[in-house]
């Protein structure tokens, strides 16, 4: 990806998160009414669906697996002792992803300190909790509250580390072996992240943001690095 289309990705996402901001901004029901879509009026069956969970525990831990092993083989590399034939900066790519996205701004600052209720909590959804748009602090949640979701960042991390190593582990694939791996390493972890709209613990905005949020760090972190993840041999 040469520089120019490096900030012109850059500008795109910016872009989104404008038209999202716009969206959810401008019609703050929107959030409500997305997650009606799956509250039964008892509860969020999601919630309670042992595939459900499993789906979102599968990506939760895929998601933590990748982070480890980045910061690893990160310092592995820095110190000489790489593996894997995978060029240490795509690690420290990795790390870097992870540590400024789903550890410091959603988990670490969002979350922490912006207080909006999840749907679940709300009186909409059966909880005791009023309805907050996703661009106003609120005051009624303490810790670990709904904007944004860190679940979803962590997915769409993810995502992002698995299309970066995939130059280097799909060496030798056939097209469609590497057509299967991207659509794996892309729906699955978008997967993962829009089960906790379903379940009912984040709003449609919550998981948006996330994903916006780290698609933007890690085209940051290329633009200005000035080198590209490098590819694997073709």
């Amino acid at each position: 990806m040469r520089s120019a289309s490096r900030w012109t990705a850059v500008a795109g996402v910016l872009g989104l998160m404008l038209l999202a901001g716009a969206l959810f901004g401008f019609w703050p029901g929107l959030d409500r009414w997305i997650s009606a879509r799956f509250f039964d009026g008892a509860g969020f069956p999601a919630e309670k669906s042992a595939l459900s969970q499993g789906l979102r525990l599968l990506v939760w831990d895929l998601s933590i697996a990748m982070a480890l092993l980045a910061m690893v083989m990160a310092t592995l590399g820095l110190v000489g002792r790489g593996f894997w034939s995978i060029p240490a900066r795509v690690w420290a790519f990795i790390s870097a992803v992870y540590l400024l996205g789903p550890a410091l701004l959603v988990n670490g600052i969002l979350k922490a300190h912006w207080g909006r209720a999840r749907p679940d909590t709300t009186v909409d959804f059966g909880g005791t909790w009023d309805f907050t748009p996703f661009w106003q602090p609120g005051t009624q949640c303490l810790r670990n509250c709904s904007f944004t979701s860190g679940e979803a960042a962590s997915a769409a991390a993810l995502a992002i580390a698995l299309l970066a190593l995939m130059p280097h582990l799909t060496r030798g694939w056939t097209r469609a072996g590497r057509i299967g791996y991207r659509l794996v390493a892309v729906l699955l972890p978008l997967t993962g992240a829009l089960q906790r709209l379903l379940a009912g613990r984040h709003y449609a905005s919550d998981v948006v943001f996330s994903v916006l949020f780290v698609a933007l760090i890690a085209l940051l972190l290329r633009a200005i690095s000035g080198r590209p993840v490098p590819p694997g041999p073709r």
